[in-house]
């Protein structure tokens, strides 16, 4: 495999993707702007749509966390 582009926000990977030579995207849920659904949707339109992966990272703290493990 190799890494076809790093995006800091929707607007750059939009521009990535659109060629249409993207697998699979792992797009964050919670994006500044737009969150990954709606770049998701923007995806499915392409004429050749990548393979989604949703990812998000959150601190739990403490209490709560051991309650989610």
């Amino acid at each position: 495999w190799e890494l076809a582009a790093e995006c800091d926000g929707a607007p750059a990977a939009r521009a990535a993707l659109a060629p249409g030579n993207i697998d699979v995207a792992f797009l964050d849920i919670r994006m500044p702007g737009v969150d990954g659904f709606e770049l998701a949707r923007a995806c499915g339109k392409l004429q050749a749509p990548p393979s989604v992966v949703f990812v998000m990272g959150v601190s739990i703290p403490g209490r709560s966390r051991r309650r989610c493990v």
